[in-house]
């Protein structure tokens, strides 16, 4: 799905369903310059789509959009694609993938917390969408690691539980 409304928002910039996200999100259908912004990017990653760009620093991405908001791609994927290319899209695939079954290994019973481990993933590349600072910001990376020391902190919770 994610993956779906990538496409169609930032690749494929179908005006009808560019309004419906638009007014999802209440952004402008320009996604405040950020059309622009992906168009550039597209562009460059098509000239290095195995590896990318590189690192750009955000003076580096101003220059390259001609845009003084245009600091970073401002969309997951294509954040990724210009730090690394495919090859950098697909060893971030492959971890979040790891993340998510060693979740649901660990907590096969626990419906709840996968519920709640499902939403937070969600949410994360539905903002992903339209930014990428927050995605690879350490706020960003919170919930893999909440979810990763849950069942230490209710182990714990327990065992005190259990003293009282």
């Amino acid at each position: 799905l994610y993956i779906v409304l990538t496409i169609m928002v930032v690749i494929s910039q179908n005006a009808y369903f560019l309004s419906i996200v638009s007014s999802a999100f209440d952004k402008s259908i320009t996604f405040s310059g950020r059309n622009r912004i992906w168009t550039t990017c597209l562009s460059a990653i098509l000239n290095n789509p195995l590896v990318g760009c590189g690192y750009l620093s955000g003076a580096e991405y101003v220059s390259l959009v001609g845009m003084n908001a245009a600091t970073n791609a401002h969309n997951m994927v294509l954040q990724i694609l210009m730090l690394g290319g495919f090859i950098a899209l697909i060893i971030y695939v492959f971890l979040v993938v790891s993340v998510i079954k060693g979740e649901m290994e660990k907590t096969k019973k626990d419906i709840s917390y996968i519920g709640v481990f499902a939403i937070f993933i969600y949410a994360t590349f539905l903002l992903g969408i339209t930014s990428a600072t927050f995605v690879f910001s350490s706020f960003g990376m919170l919930p893999y690691w909440l979810f990763e020391n849950y069942k230490i902190m209710e182990h714990s919770i327990d065992q005190v539980q259990k003293k009282n």
